[in-house]
């Protein structure tokens, strides 16, 4: 079920360093609507979620796209759904922008328009604070719950041998950790960040077993030149990190983390396709 969430925030007042798109252009259609439409995943804070309480859309990406809508003077409105949606929404022009937590592979590059990578992410473990568990090696022969994408990350089974592996989705994952039913979580550290900010008391620990670009797909060509010019700018002014300080840091125990300089083409060459 998709959910449709238009942003609070006012229409942006026009500054001399907007420019005018032309009628042709979607950045132009976008400026004469007066709003841009941005998909974004509704239930994984703090990354992206829409707040039933308080009516808004919040997180890391939230701000990179508002971001974007500024920079064309016009508001965000902002819609949920799981990533595999959002991607076909983009694909056939339903949004402007959209956000999935979905990693940059050789064969998502290829089918669809991508914009550089805005989170570089990581597979890592999730556990409760003072476990005692610190990276894989310390599982043993303990019991975790994994999620982890089968297109790029590492299942427990090929790093510790003797590990208790549940399969199963976030929530079910979130729910074994917070009973003590299993020792560990792992997934990519953005959903790990989102099991944490449900369960208390638990702690993102270990190396990054995995590197995976994450980035937004676009409606045009086009848009995706602008929303790339849009995202340099981000990195490079210090809003970027703002961000992540402001929704990831605080639960992803990844100190002196800096705005990510991975080109989308170089984070898909890490999981080649089968040209064949």
């Amino acid at each position: 079920m998709l959910i449709t969430l238009v942003a609070t925030s006012c229409l942006p007042a026009r500054t001399s360093e907007e420019k005018e798109f032309g009628d042709n252009t979607v950045m132009g259609r976008i400026q004469a609507r007066g709003k841009m439409i941005v998909g974004i995943e509704a239930g994984l804070a703090p990354y992206s979620r829409l707040n039933s309480r308080t009516g808004k859309a919040e997180g890391f990406v939230v701000d990179l796209a508002t971001t974007v809508a500024d920079a064309l003077g016009v508001k965000a409105s902002f819609v949920g759904a799981t990533g595999s949606q959002l991607v076909s929404m983009a694909d056939n022009e339903e949004v402007d922008l959209a956000f999935p937590a979905i990693p940059i592979t050789e064969e998502f590059l290829r089918n669809y328009r991508l914009t550089q990578v805005v989170y570089v992410a990581h597979q890592r473990l999730l556990v409760r604070s003072g476990s005692g568990i610190d990276d894989v090696r310390s599982l043993g022969a303990g019991k975790a719950c994994s999620f982890i994408n089968v297109d790029t990350q590492v299942p427990l089974k090929q790093l510790v041998e003797d590990v208790k592996v549940v399969q199963s989705a976030r929530q079910e994952c979130a729910y074994l950790l917070a009973t003590g039913q299993v020792d560990a979580v792992t997934g990519s550290d953005v959903d790990l960040m989102s099991i944490a900010t449900q369960v208390p008391d638990v702690e993102i620990v270990g190396d990054e077993l995995t590197t995976e670009g994450y980035g937004a797909v676009t409606s045009s060509g086009g848009m995706t030149d602008f929303v790339n010019n849009t995202f340099s700018k981000v990195k490079s002014d210090g809003r970027w990190l703002a961000y992540y300080e402001r929704w990831l840091a605080p639960v992803a125990n990844a100190p002196d983390r800096q705005p990510p300089d991975l080109r989308a083409e170089e984070a898909a060459a890490l999981y080649p396709s089968d040209l064949d």
